[in-house]
């Protein structure tokens, strides 16, 4: 029973290892933004809010907004 235990334990550290590792790697792809009041920005569409009539020429962003409150 005792080894059982000893083996949860280490599997369980080499789990957390893989998870910060996989963390850190997608992390390091992540470019970090601050953003003002009163700043424009653009919003990415999707798929399925894009005008099909327009194909694959439709545009991949919408609008300019302004930043009204920031969190």
């Amino acid at each position: 029973m005792d080894l059982i235990e000893e083996l949860r334990e280490k599997a369980k550290i080499r789990e957390e290892a893989v998870k910060r590792r996989v963390c850190k790697r997608f992390n390091a792809k992540v470019k970090s933004r601050v953003f003002d009041e009163a700043d424009l920005v653009w919003l990415m569409r999707i798929k399925a809010r894009k005008d099909s009539t327009q194909g694959k020429l439709a545009p991949n962003w919408e609008g300019s907004f302004r930043i009204v409150e920031n969190l």
